[in-house]
This record gives C-alpha cells, sequence and structure tokens, in this order.
C-alpha cells in the first residue's frame, strides 16, 4: 500500500492505494472500485519505476510491514541507488504538479479534489524539504 492509508492522514472518505506487481500482457493497468484503487505493474515496469525514483514504488519499497499484503520479492534488492539531487527534484516536482491540480480543480469548483490535491502537495513538500 501506498498514500494517505500508510502516512496515517487518511479520512473516512480516504481510498486504499495498492500496487500489484505480477506478470501481465498490459505493462501497467488500474483498477478503480469502490475505494480502492489497485495498480498493477509488471516485474519489469516496476523496477524501471523505481529505478526512476517513482515515488509512489518508494513508497511501497520502504512501506513499514503492516502496508505490505504480501511480498515474494523484495525489490529494495533491484540495484536502485538514491541520488539525493534526483529525489529533490522528483519530489519537488511531484509536489508542483499535486499544487497545480489543486489549482485546477478549485478553478472547476472540485473544492473536495482541489483540497486533497493541495494537501498531497504539502506533505510532498514539507517531507521533502
Amino acid at each position: 500500500m501506498f498514500g494517505s492509508r500508510v502516512y496515517g492522514t487518511s479520512t473516512v472518505d480516504s481510498d486504499y492505494d495498492v500496487i500489484v506487481v505480477a506478470s501481465s500482457m498490459n505493462e501497467a493497468t488500474e483498477i478503480r472500485y469502490e475505494d480502492l484503487n489497485i495498480h498493477v505493474h509488471t516485474p519489469d515496469k516496476f523496477i524501471r519505476d523505481l529505478k526512476e525514483l517513482d515515488m509512489h514504488n518508494l513508497e511501497c519499497i520502504y512501506a513499514p510491514d503492516r502496508a505490505k499484503i504480501l511480498e515474494k520479492v523484495n525489490y529494495a534488492d533491484a540495484n536502485f541507488k538514491i541520488n539525493p539531487e534526483q529525489m529533490k527534484y522528483k519530489a519537488m516536482n511531484q509536489s508542483f504538479n499535486s499544487f497545480h491540480k489543486a489549482k485546477m480543480k478549485m478553478y472547476d469548483a472540485n473544492v473536495h479534489v482541489g483540497a486533497k490535491s493541495l494537501f498531497h502537495s504539502m506533505q510532498i513538500g514539507r517531507a521533502h524539504v
């Protein structure tokens, strides 16, 4: 799992964000059902994104044990390195993108999604400053 349920910042309306790594015909698929948001990645895609320091993948790797449903492969051994400057750039870029999404949702009067995106932007920025 990743996201607010792992951070401890979830609300009663928060969904469950999960990445599943499995062999598949599609490299990446997203399944949404009620309060579940499941991302299915092939092992190659997960490792490639991990090496690119994708925040969701990193959250899964470094999540506490309570957030790991089943772990058959230790992807922390996937031979990736965290470059502090690259990590800072990725975090700030994600924070900016969340802030921009918040602004656009507020303009569209979608206050709930806008506030959620603004909160994500601030959480990312605060965690990586």
